[in-house]
């Protein structure tokens, strides 16, 4: 490690003598993409009130421990001390982190303990998501299909289950969830998915959908406003 901070001392050293203000460009382009990427990914993770960072949303186990959570039926009151902590350092991370390296404090440090976080990341997605289990989920990258959606969160059934609360007589939706069903009973995963797909079941593209309106008693409301209650009601699904 001291050697690693060493090396990292030297060429940064090289480099800011040759060009005096790269430091200073660095974090303002690391503010405007990761920061901003892992703020919003941790505002997601927080649960309600004031000291909801202390009290971590079902999404953020969702999340970290997709496989789990899935055997215990998305349920995160089945989870110990262990993954309580686990899943706190990880929102904590998410804010704290970025903020250090933006404002300069202990950067060599938390520049390595970024990058460590990336790693941790990418194999959650890599191996608890099951991206590797589809080869598809990976080639969507590199395929011409311009309605290809590119996900590597596996938890399709959660969020299914939530919108058949919302719109009950989608059919389109029925069928959906029938086939999720069928996928993860057999280990598969129900991921990627198609824009048309989407549009045809994901109540947060249809807030103008007769049947959804109709379900939530808000036939006149605006569009707007339907899309915000939609949300407000995953918020505590």
């Amino acid at each position: 490690m001291i050697q690693l901070i060493q090396s990292m001392n030297f060429f940064a050293g090289r480099l800011a003598a040759k060009i005096p203000a790269l430091c200073l460009l660095a974090r303002f382009a690391f503010a405007a993409v990761l920061l901003v990427y892992c703020w919003a990914s941790g505002l997601s993770k927080l649960g309600e009130g004031l000291l909801g960072v202390f009290h971590p949303s079902a999404g953020a186990y969702v999340q970290i421990f997709p496989k789990q959570m899935e055997a215990f039926g998305y349920d995160h009151s089945h989870f110990g001390l262990f993954h309580y902590l686990v899943v706190l350092m990880g929102v904590l991370a998410e804010f704290l982190i970025p903020l250090m390296i933006v404002i300069g404090l202990l950067t060599r440090y938390t520049a390595l303990g970024m990058i460590f976080f990336i790693a941790v990341q990418t194999a959650t997605d890599l191996f608890g998501h099951g991206v590797l289990e589809d080869p598809t989920t990976l080639g969507k990258w590199f395929d011409r299909s311009s309605s290809s959606v590119i996900m590597d969160h596996e938890y399709t059934a959660a969020n299914a289950a939530f919108a058949i609360s919302v719109d009950p007589d989608n059919a389109d939706l029925q069928e959906r969830v029938r086939q999720i069903t069928a996928l993860r009973e057999d280990g598969k995963p129900t991921v990627p998915t198609e824009i048309g797909l989407e549009r045809a079941t994901n109540p947060f593209l249809r807030p103008h959908d007769a049947g959804i309106r109709a379900h939530l008693n808000m036939t006149d409301a605006a569009d707007v406003d339907v899309f915000a209650e939609i949300r407000s009601r995953k918020d505590s699904f």
